[in-house]
């Protein structure tokens, strides 16, 4: 079965999908952005680093659903079925959860929220929290009580969550700072970025869909997961890293480049991607100098990087 997003075109095919009604049992890891899920039977299905902004779950049945590290942001959720839930370091910004089901499943089980972010939500009297556990790491928006909505505190820190900075610049100029970089996650959204220097970063899940990045420099960075989807790209420059002794290349890991926007500057010279990055249609990576790798080889690559990183340090 194809899935596809809200404008109909086709994003992904499942083989072991016949219709909605079949269970889809494992998303991890996929771009998904503005699929459309409404009514789908996502019972007990994985989202781990799962993005699905923009994307329309409208009366989906999420129950038992595990949602780690997933970008639901602008998802119609309404009238969607989360009871049993875990949602650990989830992104709900600006999500539609009118009627939204989030309390106890069938056997007296909760939903749980650690780490997640909920500003910026749409909810309505019908929007059912009862039950749902949260930990003090989850931010919830102005005017949203959580303890009225029936939701219980958990005093415990939930093991091994490292709770992660959510950054979010939505229609606006921005001027990132080192401190902005440090331990977060960006979403600089349908906003202009002041030329920044990303070269030999890490950079992880980052959202610049719909922004102006012209003559940002990416050199040498790891860029895993990072969607740039209509990104303005004019200028960029991803080439191999010149600022080391180590020819370093800029890394795509997972990235979604659909309807990017580059120019005679935009730089991909010695990149490496691999095969679950997202080209716009008809972009050749190799006429820009790029090169596709494969599972081993990109197993090399982050060997050899923890390596010269290591060695740089010291």
């Amino acid at each position: 079965m194809d899935i596809k997003d809200i404008s109909g075109n086709t994003i992904m095919h499942l083989d072991e999908l016949k219709d909605k009604s079949c269970p889809v049992g494992y998303l991890t890891g996929a771009l998904l952005r503005n699929v459309n899920f409404s009514f789908f039977n996502l019972e007990g299905c994985f989202f781990d680093d799962t993005y699905c902004s923009g994307g329309n779950f409208h009366g989906a049945d999420m129950y038992w659903a595990r949602l780690y590290n997933t970008d639901l942001s602008f998802c119609n959720l309404s009238n969607a079925k989360l009871q049993g839930a875990d949602v650990v370091s989830s992104f709900f910004y600006g999500a539609n959860l009118c009627g939204t089901r989030f309390s106890y499943d069938n056997l007296g089980g909760y939903t749980r929220f650690a780490a997640c972010n909920f500003s910026e939500i749409l909810w309505d009297e019908k929007t059912d929290f009862t039950g749902a556990r949260y930990d003090r790491h989850t931010i919830f928006p102005k005017g949203f009580d959580p303890m009225k909505m029936g939701m219980i505190l958990e005093e415990e820190e939930s093991e091994n969550i490292d709770p992660l900075k959510h950054f979010v610049f939505f229609n606006q100029t921005v001027d990132l700072r080192e401190e902005d970089m440090e331990h977060a996650i960006l979403h600089v959204i349908h906003s202009r970025l002041h030329p920044y220097d990303f070269s030999l970063r890490w950079l992880y899940l980052h959202d610049f869909s719909f922004s102006d990045l012209s003559g940002c420099n990416f050199t040498g960075a790891c860029l895993e997961r990072i969607i740039f989807f209509h990104s303005n790209l004019s200028g960029c420059n991803f080439s191999n890293s010149g600022n080391s002794r180590f020819q370093i290349p800029t890394a795509f890991i997972k990235v979604d480049l659909r309807e990017m926007i580059i120019d005679s500057s935009t730089n991909f010279s010695g990149a490496i991607y691999d095969e679950k990055t997202l080209f716009p249609n008809g972009f050749s990576p190799e006429a820009f100098g790029m090169r596709k790798v494969n599972e081993e080889e990109i197993a090399h690559y982050f060997h050899d990087r923890n390596n010269i990183d290591a060695e740089e340090e010291n």
